[in-house]
């Protein structure tokens, strides 16, 4: 398994994925041709159906942004639903595996504070 990388821009904590850089500061172009090798197979090439977007369709071949998403089962809620039907507002997502940590989950069930780092060398 690949250690997991930060995005190279300055006080930025999301994941590295096209260049050593996140989606958002990869730009557009890089994310284009960028497949997600962590993808099912199937879905790998799946785009939004919206011509200018190019995330990835989740639910009716659009991606969450363009209404692609199961919205939270909470009245006059129209936030995309998290784990479990609701939105985090509402007591959805996977919390930390951590004992003691109430931060949402990221990957693999822990937060961004409890993620190995990888040692410098």
């Amino acid at each position: 398994m690949r250690p997991l990388l930060l995005c190279q821009s300055p006080d930025c904590r999301r994941y590295a994925k096209v260049r050593h850089l996140c989606l958002a500061h990869a730009g557009v172009t890089a994310a284009e041709n960028y497949v997600d090798p962590t993808i099912r197979r199937m879905n790998r090439r799946r785009k939004c159906r919206v011509d200018t977007c190019w995330s990835y369709a989740r639910l009716l071949g659009l991606c969450t942004h363009h209404g692609g998403a199961r919205t939270c089962h909470a009245p006059k809620c129209n936030t995309a639903s998290q784990a479990g039907g609701f939105c985090r507002t509402h007591g959805g997502g996977v919390k930390c595996r951590v004992p003691g940590c109430s931060d949402f989950g990221r990957l693999r069930g822990l937060c961004f504070a409890h993620q190995p780092r990888p040692s410098p060398t």
